[in-house]
């Protein structure tokens, strides 16, 4: 395990940003989705890995996961108020209910 990964599980009840987005500058990929109880995670992709994005588009919101994350980096976390990151390829699972 990374030095800097939590593992946890999150309740995501919404979309922010209005759904998926892509980085003008970067091209990176990111959805970022309210939690149930406060705090926004950010899952983040590209062109060629979207698979923690897709698997959480493809179940649709509300829905819970388990993941893999670590602490944003300022200042976009200041800027932008994610709470948990999960960088691309880095485990999310989505739980059945």
């Amino acid at each position: 395990m990374r030095s800097d990964t939590n593992t946890d599980t999150f309740r995501l009840i919404g979309f922010d940003e209005g759904g998926e987005k892509v980085g003008r500058d970067s091209g990176h990929h990111r959805l970022v989705c309210n939690i149930d109880g406060g705090g926004k995670i950010a899952i983040w992709g590209s062109k060629d890995s979207r698979r923690n994005i897709d698997s959480v588009l493809k179940a649709g919101l509300p829905c819970d996961i388990e993941c893999e994350y670590r602490l944003p980096d300022d200042p976009w976390a200041k800027e932008y108020c994610h709470t948990h990151w999960v960088p691309e390829n880095w485990d999310l699972h989505i739980l059945e209910g």
